[in-house]
């Protein structure tokens, strides 16, 4: 039906393009907003609105997955959070720290670690395996290489310190996806609502002659 939403056989409604109703209007009648080219906008805006929710979610999946190796870390030194002083469990926490931040399990294609993550993993590791070569972290040789109870706390404290960042960040692209749903919720109510007034007004004609 001219200048009305055209519906195919099997009820499935296919809404034009937004360029190609405007195309076929004057400038003046771009501003008319006639239920088909109302149609086509909302549906323009859908599909904004749909790519600001898959990237919402893209964001959140990558910072979530930086939490997780955060808390692998956290997990590995709290293992030992009474000290240690035997080579082989120093070994195996400085193994998990290297896995960690060289992200060895990672997927293929995987983004590389943020900084502030890499740099504390880094240090982590770093300051590992100078005690383990018989140095302070100053690099100078000592005796004692036993890493204690406090050393473990500091460590874990530094990664709580960068994951608390991450929490924030998180809670913010929370924020921001729940506006984006109501924005489509919006959106979809708006199209309902020309449905049916696009339908009263086909109708209408129809009414008046069985009145």
């Amino acid at each position: 039906m001219a200048g009305g939403v055209a519906f195919p056989a099997g009820g499935v409604r296919q809404l034009p393009a937004l360029d190609a109703v405007l195309a076929n209007k004057t400038p003046e009648e771009e501003f008319i907003f006639s239920p088909e080219t109302l149609l086509a906008y909302c549906q323009r805006q859908l599909n904004k609105i749909d790519e600001d929710i898959k990237a919402c979610f893209v964001e959140q999946k990558a910072d979530l997955k930086i939490k997780d190796v955060l808390r692998d870390a956290m997990q590995a030194l709290q293992n030992n959070s009474n000290g240690f002083d035997d080579l082989a469990t120093r070994d195996a926490l400085l193994k998990k720290i290297d896995d960690l931040r060289t992200q060895k399990d990672a997927a293929p294609g995987s983004p590389p670690l943020p900084k502030d993550v890499k740099e504390a993993l880094d240090s982590i590791h770093t300051k590992l395996q100078l005690t383990k070569d018989g140095k302070d972290v100053n690099n100078k040789d000592h005796t004692d290489t036993n890493v204690s109870a406090q050393e473990i706390k500091d460590y874990v404290d530094q990664l709580k310190t960068v994951a608390s960042g991450y929490d924030s960040k998180l809670e913010y692209k929370m924020i921001g996806l729940q506006s984006h749903l109501g924005r489509r919720q919006q959106a979809i109510q708006l199209v309902t609502n020309c449905i049916q007034a696009a339908h009263q007004a086909l109708m209408a004609p129809i009414n008046n002659l069985k009145g």
